[in-house]
């Protein structure tokens, strides 16, 4: 049994960082189905900084339009260093208003990737958008209950996307204890179970590690 939390900003933040898609371009509505889709895939970007930061930027960013991974130079370093994740890492550039921010960040595209069992989900694909990739499944997503995953498609990964999901990071515990030791601020942790679940359990991270620590 896979021991895996869904990873992501803490919905208690009111720190935004929305592309800004004039500048990046990266964006088209599918002619086909009409969804908004990534056309190519973004590297560095540049984001404008909203709501309030009071002061220091946490360590992870809610993007506002599209949900990239960013975070904060020291959690870069981290992840670089950690063994078993593989992702690459392009420059985030944060502006206030017109002004360009002095804070490190980074855009994290994770490269590997496991599939869900759609079949032991008794979830079906229907169709897929031949023209930009959307896929539509033969329920909604909070209907799918429990995720499942193919074993075989997973590979140790403390980081890792979903085929179909690929913007939902999903990690193993060691990224919640690293997360935990390092004091990085603004992350949250869903149990995996409740991936498609509204709403969610967030991990209280200190009942999780602090007993442990002490």
């Amino acid at each position: 049994m896979f021991d895996f939390y869904g990873l992501k900003p803490s919905v208690k933040s009111r720190v935004y960082a929305p592309t800004i898609l004039n500048n990046e371009g990266g964006f088209a509505e599918c002619t086909e189905c009409g969804s908004v889709y990534e056309k190519q895939k973004l590297k560095d970007v540049s984001l404008k900084i909203e709501g309030k930061s009071n002061g220091r930027l946490p360590d992870i960013l809610l993007c506002g339009h599209w949900p990239l991974l960013i975070v904060s130079q020291r959690v870069a370093h981290e992840w670089r260093e950690f063994p078993t994740v593989d992702a690459d890492f392009f420059e985030a550039r944060l502006y206030s208003g017109e002004s360009l921010l002095p804070d490190k960040f980074f855009h994290v595209r994770i490269n590997s990737k496991a599939s869900l069992d759609f079949k032991r989900m008794n979830v079906a694909i229907r169709k897929v958008c031949k023209a930009c990739g959307k896929v539509e499944f033969s329920k909604p997503t909070w209907e799918f209950g429990e995720p499942k995953i193919v074993e075989k498609t997973y590979h140790g990964e403390a980081l890792f996307v979903l085929d179909h999901f690929e913007y939902s990071p999903i990690c193993s515990k060691q990224i919640l204890e690293l997360v935990y030791k390092k004091k990085f601020t603004n992350f949250s942790f869903d149990p995996f179970i409740s991936l498609f679940k509204i709403g969610g359990e967030e991990i209280n991270l200190k009942t999780l590690f602090g007993k442990r620590n002490k």
